[in-house]
């Protein structure tokens, strides 16, 4: 049996981001979601930002290993949430076979504009995914899936 957890840390912040961090390092099941009653926003992509943020703080008095990175982050919320949810056989990644659900983010949309490329030495995805969760919105969402139907559009995407 493994043990599961879902965190919202929009509600709890410090506390579930511990929780998140100390429950993935002793091999618990752990996906990051949303909490509308206890948090500010019903958006996954809001979760994620908050995560990243709230452990680099965290990071400065708990050291680099309370850290969640991008990648990390959109893991939990992605295949986390599946493995936690026992859902991984059909969501929460792009595998053959699995349900498809996504959003295509256009890396040349406006929120982007204030922001000069910096050159990081980091791969142009992981640059991508670091610019969308500080500072991507709607604006960002060209297409969006859910069991493999196109949902919404660029002109009709109302949240991401």
């Amino acid at each position: 049996h493994h043990a599961n957890a879902l965190q919202c840390v929009c509600s709890l912040s410090f506390s579930a981001l511990r929780c998140l961090c100390l429950s993935q390092s002793a091999g618990v099941r752990v996906g990051l979601g949303t909490d509308v009653a206890g948090g500010y926003s019903p958006s996954l992509l809001s979760a994620i930002r908050t995560a990243v943020i709230v452990s680099k703080v965290h990071a400065r008095t708990a050291g680099d290993e309370a850290q969640v990175t991008y990648s990390r982050a959109l893991w939990t919320a992605t295949m986390g949430g599946a493995l936690a949810l026992g859902l991984e056989d059909h969501l929460g990644s792009f595998a053959v076979g699995k349900q498809f659900d996504a959003v295509l983010v256009r890396c040349d949309a406006p929120s982007y504009d204030s922001v000069a490329e910096a050159n990081t030495g980091r791969s142009a995805l992981a640059s991508d995914l670091e610019r969308y969760i500080h500072l991507g919105d709607d604006r960002n969402v060209e297409r969006v899936w859910v069991r493999g139907e196109v949902v919404a559009t660029q002109a009709t995407a109302g949240a991401s």
